[in-house]
């Protein structure tokens, strides 16, 4: 991991959202697109943890959804916090459908951190998602975390930051059963250590009941456990969790 990672506790910073250029014209292929690889977090190799202790990421893949704009309030009524979307172009709902570009442009000007969770059917196309993808910060989860050593490469490549996670809370497999969820979730931070400890924490906002019960049980867990050290109770990104370069 890199050494100058900066230390953010959970309370980090309120700045502004990012400044994100607007897309190039034309067809938009990440293949070609050139990204820069500034900074010394490392790019086309899996990042599973932060240098640092005390610092929580919140994820969430495969929205936006019906039901990402209650999470986003969610967050928002919980002091601010911030996540880390990893973005589908179309899974659950097409992200070029009518309003739903309304939930990713929500998410950037509330300060949440917005990657990609998708793969080649997005490519080299002219669509808001793909202008979406273009301006979004280098980071990415591929699918299932299915990224052999020739798809390491190729983000590397492209410039992406590629992120796993060290807490999954298998929300996606417990839908009848959230209890057991919030359990790996309890049992993990009850078990950590916020002076040594830190988390990349994996949900998917398209469930009703990860949105509604489990999003507001890991902030009150990560709080209790001693994981917020500011009274903005403001979380991190993946992206100020890592101490990315500014420019990204």
């Amino acid at each position: 991991m890199p050494k100058e990672v900066t230390k953010l506790p959970l309370g980090g910073p309120k700045d502004k959202p990012p400044h994100l250029p607007p897309p190039p014209p034309g067809k938009i292929n990440p293949l070609v697109m050139n990204r820069p690889n500034p900074g010394g977090v490392p790019y086309g190799q899996l990042i599973k943890s932060f240098e640092d202790p005390g610092m929580v990421a919140l994820t969430f893949d495969d929205g936006p959804f019906k039901y990402t704009n209650r999470l986003l309030d969610t967050l928002k009524n919980s002091g601010s916090i911030r996540g880390t979307f990893f973005v589908n172009g179309k899974n659950t709902g097409d992200l070029n459908g009518q309003g739903m570009m309304d939930v990713p442009k929500r998410m950037m000007a509330e300060g949440h951190q917005i990657s990609s969770h998708t793969s080649r059917k997005w490519l080299n196309s002219r669509t808001p998602s793909m202008e979406l993808l273009a301006r979004s910060q280098p980071t990415c989860a591929p699918p299932n975390f299915d990224c052999n050593g020739k798809c390491m490469k190729l983000m590397g490549k492209m410039g992406y930051h590629v992120v796993g996670e060290n807490l999954d809370t298998h929300d996606w497999k417990n839908m009848t059963n959230m209890q057991a969820s919030k359990d790996i979730v309890g049992k993990a931070v009850d078990g950590a250590d916020s002076k040594k400890n830190n988390f990349i924490a994996l949900a998917q906002d398209i469930h009703e009941a990860t949105v509604d019960q489990s999003a507001k049980h890991m902030l009150d867990k990560f709080k209790a456990k001693g994981y917020d050290s500011s009274s903005n109770h403001t979380a991190v990104t993946v992206g100020e969790c890592l101490g990315d370069a500014p420019e990204n």
